[in-house]
């Protein structure tokens, strides 16, 4: 898979992935807020089945209610398709619509 220069990946990220942050020109970064432990235990969970499935594993964080979420694709040291696939997903399961 090919690594995205950073040109491409902050083009990308505005594009499909508007809220999520690029860092270091390397990696998505997002938080994503909820009511309670219990619901950020739930999300991540939830998120098994797709990274499963797209064989791609972000790295986390958590807080009491807060999920921190940090993407990227290893193996080339930086951003590929399969970080903005996931970023998508997870924003797709995310089940509060607001996050920052």
């Amino acid at each position: 898979m090919n690594k995205f220069d950073v040109e491409k990946a902050e083009r990308l990220r505005a594009k499909y992935t508007p809220d999520w942050e690029l860092v270091k020109g390397t990696m998505l970064q997002k938080s994503y807020v909820f009511d309670d432990y219990d619901s950020v235990l739930d999300f991540f969970q939830a998120m098994k089945p797709a990274q499963v499935k797209l064989d791609h594993f972000a790295d986390f964080a958590f807080f009491y209610n807060e999920l921190l979420v940090r993407i990227t694709t290893k193996d080339v040291g930086g951003l590929t398709e399969l970080d903005y696939k996931l970023a998508r997903q997870m924003d797709k399961n995310y089940p509060q619509g607001d996050s920052k």
